[in-house]
């Protein structure tokens, strides 16, 4: 299909995920930054600093409706209203290298480079 260039960023994207409503893209930049496009039109729709100082992109993952959206850096996972940057949650964990939401959307879990996942159960938002 057709390739565009969404926008040049002056860091790395480390992480990019696409919501299941088809509606965002999210992309995870080093150190800590968050950027979300409509995936439509390609504009920006928000951006915020979700991971200070981390040094490195955070990994991401929408609910089904686009409209929030997990960060996770270091050891900290967060929910984000993915519009408007409004922080919902935050959970230590263990240093994160993965995160997934169950289909359910009741819990995520957060893997590490230690060998242990944590399970966190989810707001409803």
């Amino acid at each position: 299909g057709k390739c565009e260039l969404v926008r040049k960023f002056t860091g790395a994207v480390e992480t990019c995920c696409c919501s299941a409503d088809g509606q965002c893209i999210a992309c995870g930049v080093v150190d800590g930054l968050i950027f979300v496009f409509d995936a439509r039109t390609l504009q920006q729709i928000a951006h915020w600093q979700a991971h200070a100082a981390c040094g490195q992109g955070p990994a991401l993952q929408f609910f089904s409706d686009s409209a929030y959206l997990l960060s996770a850096a270091l050891c900290t996972c967060k929910m984000w209203a993915s519009r408007t940057s409004q922080l919902i949650n935050t959970w230590d964990t263990a240093p994160v290298t993965s995160l997934h939401i169950s289909p359910d959307f009741a819990c995520m879990a957060a893997g590490s480079h230690t060998g242990i996942v944590s399970v966190h159960s989810l707001p409803d938002g």
